[in-house]
């Protein structure tokens, strides 16, 4: 069950596209601490109730420019994307749930939940592909570099990607059994900031973007700090 909720936020990240959707971040900082409180038992506190409504406040900031561009057929888009939010949420809570219930090894239980995701992530790409392309050639045309000059930088980006997800899935999982999915989930808001600010550098943003998201992020980090 775990591997098929990390498959299915990984897959729908890939349908998603470039389609204008809300940051599946933000739904963490929702659905976690309400995972939090049925599963793992946690006490929500006054304050905490608080951080959430002014996190609220912080996501009507950032969902206005999107609602500003979204059309019809980003529905199925958005759909799948709150999906992915609720699974992974739903995926960090039961790893805290399963490593101390069952005393069973974080790493160990990456393992087969690692393995189990990897079945389903090629049975999604082969549906992907059939739909999208009507044969398989998304599976070719992924590991596909004839057409570039140089394979170096190439390489060098697939290599630091593996590790760094590597390390990224690793530390993940240690801050869920040392601490909580609730720490995880105030920290990881850095990350769309982070992503929006060097997108915005690099290729500029539109009004009412550039005005709304950084009072957004802040924000909700504030927020997810009181939290």
């Amino acid at each position: 069950f775990l591997g098929f909720l990390v498959a299915l936020f990984e897959l729908f990240s890939v349908f998603v596209g470039d389609k204008h959707v809300f940051e599946e971040r933000l739904y963490f900082l929702f659905f976690i601490p309400l995972f939090s409180r049925f599963i793992l038992k946690d006490t929500i506190f006054k304050h905490q109730y608080l951080s959430l409504i002014i996190a609220l406040i912080g996501i009507t900031f950032l969902i206005i420019p999107v609602c500003l561009k979204i059309q019809s057929e980003d529905t199925v888009a958005n759909i799948l994307n709150l999906i992915a939010g609720i699974a992974y949420s739903l995926f960090l809570v039961l790893i805290k749930y399963v490593t101390h219930v069952y005393y069973v090894s974080p790493f160990k239980l990456s393992f087969y939940f690692g393995l189990i995701a990897i079945g389903f992530i090629f049975f999604g790409y082969m549906i992907y592909s059939l739909i999208e392309y009507h044969d398989l050639s998304y599976f070719k045309d992924v590991l596909d570099f004839s057409e570039v000059d140089n394979k170096f930088p190439i390489s060098i980006y697939l290599i630091s990607t593996q590790v760094f997800a590597t390390a990224l899935q690793a530390f993940t999982l240690l801050v869920i059994y040392y601490f909580s999915p609730i720490l995880l989930m105030v920290t990881d808001i850095i990350s769309p900031m982070l992503l929006w600010l060097a997108l915005t550098i690099r290729d500029g943003q539109d009004l009412p973007a550039v005005a709304l998201y950084p009072i957004g992020y802040v924000i909700v980090l504030f927020g997810s700090l009181i939290y």
